[in-house]
């Protein structure tokens, strides 16, 4: 149910916006409203709403006008379709807040979110801070077929001290506890600013490549275990989809341009293999779609730049070799069998 905010007393609050919510919308008309619901309704007034209409068929523009007419605190801006990467961008560009938070338009946020994220961020003056989220399956045979899912977003009390990015991503990844949901940070605008750093658009698996890039630069972070953010699997999430070429090239891409980031990025790190893993994990996921949906036979090395197709192919790379052998021995024993034996160190 929409709660109608006061306009007078919003002119207020909007002399000073707290946070930003940036809202990416596609033809979701099925799930918009309870978005929005959570976000006009937060406990923390003091916000804006940025919601990019990204090219919506359906419904959708609709119930943004809607929204947009009754609080003030809405901003709705239409373009057309470009993904969600640049959409969110957009955000970026028009949000005054002084922290981001990136809300997906099918899922929803706890009503004091955002209260207790400001106050937490504020007060130990922090880049980014991380939250988790449960999980809501649209359907039972959802809830079946990713099962792992049921508890994956949430973590303990442990990462809690304040470190530098390095530090906390090093801990979370030893632990396969590194999420790279953007929806699950809680970010400095004047950080992001002072990055430079946007999202990698036309690709998919974008917040793989963000949430690595803004974690390691970042020098203040921590992390609560509150359950604040609603994720929705449905039928229409790029996660549930059939996998095709674009979900090969975004891994793909993520996995080239880590490497770029890494090698003019002086990162102080006690373990950097826990980064190398993670940016091996991004090639290991591209060769496996590529073996798997035949991506030599469906012509997808024709739909490479010469770079990309040596960044898939290299065969004197080491790293190479051994995904190789991984990859064998996944088709042979299947997936859990694989990545025991990846975490026994016993493939390469």
């Amino acid at each position: 149910m929409y709660h109608k905010v006061d306009n007078e007393k919003m002119e207020i609050f909007m002399e000073i916006v707290r946070v930003s919510i940036i809202i990416s919308v596609y033809n979701v008309e099925e799930y918009l409203r309870d978005c929005l619901d959570s976000a006009v309704n937060q406990t923390l007034a003091d916000i804006e709403i940025i919601c990019i209409n990204d090219g919506s068929t359906d419904s959708s523009l609709e119930i943004l006008n809607k929204y947009q007419s009754k609080d003030n605190r809405v901003r709705v801006t239409s373009q057309e379709n470009k993904g969600v990467s640049a959409a969110r961008n957009v955000g970026i560009r028009l949000c005054q807040g002084e922290y981001i938070y990136f809300l997906d338009s099918d899922d929803y946020l706890e009503l004091n979110a955002l209260e207790l994220l400001y106050k937490e961020a504020r007060d130990d003056n922090l880049d980014i801070l991380y939250f988790d989220a449960v999980t809501l399956f649209e359907s039972e045979y959802l809830a079946k077929k990713f099962a792992s899912f049921n508890n994956f977003y949430l973590r303990t009390d442990k990462y809690s001290t304040v470190c530098s990015g390095a530090e906390l991503y090093v801990s979370l990844q030893r632990d396969n506890m590194f999420h790279s949901l953007v929806q699950l940070q809680f970010i400095s605008k004047q950080y992001l600013d002072s990055i430079g750093l946007f999202f990698y658009e036309g690709i998919y698996h974008e917040d793989n490549l963000f949430t690595f890039i803004s974690v390691l630069q970042a020098k203040r972070v921590r992390h609560i275990n509150k359950k604040l953010y609603v994720r929705r699997i449905n039928e229409g999430s790029i996660m549930t989809q059939e996998k095709n070429f674009k979900h090969f090239y975004g891994y793909l891409t993520c996995y080239i341009q880590m490497l770029r980031f890494l090698s003019v990025t002086l990162i102080t790190c006690n373990e950097p293999k826990y980064i190398m893993e993670y940016v091996d994990k991004m090639l290991f996921c591209a060769i496996t779609l590529f073996h798997k949906l035949k991506g030599k036979k469906s012509g997808w090395t024709e739909r490479l730049t010469e770079f990309e197709y040596y960044m898939l192919t290299n065969t004197k790379s080491f790293f190479r070799r051994k995904m190789e052998r991984v990859y064998s021995y996944y088709k042979k024993n299947g997936f859990v069998k694989t990545i025991v034996k990846i975490k026994k160190r016993l493939i390469g």
